[in-house]
């Protein structure tokens, strides 16, 4: 019998610029959209394929790109 896997399906981070970091995963590492929460233009949520979750939180003061969890399946 195999051993069990395990592995990780996506990050999720809190960011305060969710279009700036859609725009640079996609146009840096290729990255397009596989689910959104809410609508393009204001999305509170967004996914991408290759395993990023961003999770909008504008008023937020501290740094950038905050981890929220880690996703399994």
């Amino acid at each position: 019998m195999s051993p069990p896997r395990a592995y990780v399906e996506h990050v999720a981070i809190w960011v305060k610029d969710v279009h700036w970091h859609i725009k640079f995963f996609h146009d840096v590492c290729g990255m397009t959209m596989r689910e959104v929460q809410g609508t393009l233009e204001e999305p509170v949520q967004y996914w991408t394929l290759g395993g990023m979750q961003f999770m909008a939180k504008p008023n937020y003061a501290g740094p950038e790109g905050r981890l929220g969890h880690l996703g399994d399946v």
